[in-house]
């Protein structure tokens, strides 16, 4: 890495993005005008975590004031680390401690109505969600395989990565990665790139230049 160093320069989004408080796990759709990330408000007694939107002009590439989701989606919970599907319409992201999770933070979805408002969060079952923290979900670009991260909780040394495959009868049993990808260290933050073959995610496991860093493994 230090021979063959990688350019990355990074560019503020601009106050219609960002604000003075919080906003991070961003995730965005395949044409690029819709940007979704997790918003949340450090003033007063209000800490809960809410989806936030910000649409960008396909003319000029401005983005525009985000504002809350509309709809069923935000709670007065806590909602994060989603992903939103390439087409826009469905979004899949993780909540903590509600009545119907199976741990301590599952993987719920959401789907865009026809009126432009979102549905009521969906648990995704056993099949994905346990006992254990379930989050960071990343969709691929055909909406047919889900990444996402499982551990003891956020802050557990060994931290994988899983995945599972919509099928007809629905999504099958959550399996880890190879040991090519998950290590005895930490794997977090996935993102299944567009094409669908590209693996971007944050490890301190794998040789690197810090803590977490960023990798990338591609399919075969």
């Amino acid at each position: 890495a230090k021979n063959e160093p990688q350019a990355y320069n990074p560019q503020n989004l601009g106050s219609n993005v960002n604000s003075a408080q919080m906003e991070y796990f961003p995730s965005i759709s395949a044409d690029g005008l819709t940007l979704v990330f997790t918003h949340r408000n450090m003033e007063g007694k209000k800490l809960d975590e809410d989806f936030w939107v910000a649409y960008r002009d396909s003319i000029n590439g401005d983005w525009r004031k985000a504002e809350a989701l509309n709809g069923m989606l935000n709670t007065s919970g806590n909602e994060g680390a989603q992903a939103i599907t390439a087409d826009g319409n469905v979004i899949f992201f993780a909540a903590c401690e509600r009545p119907d999770g199976f741990g301590s933070c599952d993987i719920f979805a959401s789907f865009l109505q026809p009126n432009g408002f979102w549905g009521k969060a969906i648990n995704l079952g056993p099949q994905i969600n346990s006992g254990l923290w379930e989050s960071q979900p990343s969709i691929s670009p055909d909406g047919l395989t889900l990444y996402f991260v499982r551990g003891r909780d956020s802050r557990d040394p060994d931290l994988n990565l899983y995945s599972s495959k919509f099928t007809a009868q629905g999504w099958t049993k959550a399996k880890p990665l190879s040991e090519v990808i998950n290590t005895p260290g930490q794997e977090t933050s996935p993102f299944i790139h567009f094409d669908g073959q590209s693996l971007y995610f944050s490890s301190n496991g794998h040789p690197g230049m810090g803590d977490l860093d960023f990798f990338v493994s591609r399919k075969g």
